[in-house]
């Protein structure tokens, strides 16, 4: 099943508002910026990974923002995350995930759609390494839920 989803509002961009967050980065101690089309990404998965190759049909760039000296350029990266976190409360981004251990911090945020998701954002700081991933496209909720279940579940339990 293909979800074809569109923006909430014709007037928002949500992913242009994200690129120039992560080009205003681009250059600062540590950091890096780079956007690759998803047939590259796919390429680099193995046929096992099909599942992921499926979720990410209508999925068209991913970009990347990566700070690998988080530790040693803590006030930069938390000028980021606050710059982020404004854009997110300014749009129709929603958190899906939220997980906080220790130092560790991981969000997933995505604009919700009927079937689907756009442009998921995956933050992970774990206070040696920042990154910022995001998909542009469309992710349908029915192939993450299977993807999930398929990564996370124990061995040898079934979804009821």
């Amino acid at each position: 099943m293909t979800a074809i989803c569109l923006p909430g509002s014709a007037n928002e961009n949500p992913a242009r508002s994200t690129r120039k967050i992560m080009n205003s980065y681009r250059g600062e101690k540590g950091f890096f910026a780079f956007s690759v089309p998803v047939f590259m990404a796919k390429i680099a998965l193995s046929g096992e990974d099909q599942e992921v190759k499926d979720m990410l049909r209508d999925v068209r760039r991913i970009r990347i923002l990566v700070c690998g000296e988080a530790n040693r350029n803590a006030g930069t990266v938390n000028d980021c995350i606050r710059d982020f976190t404004a854009f997110f409360h300014a749009s129709h981004y929603v958190d899906l995930v939220e997980v906080r251990d220790k130092s560790d911090r991981v969000e997933i945020k995505a604009i919700p759609g009927d079937d689907c998701f756009h442009d998921p954002v995956l933050i992970v700081h774990d206070g040696h390494e920042f990154v910022v991933i995001q998909l542009l496209g469309s992710v349908d909720l029915e192939e993450i839920g299977d993807l999930i279940s398929e990564t996370c579940l124990p061995a040898g339990r079934s979804e009821q």
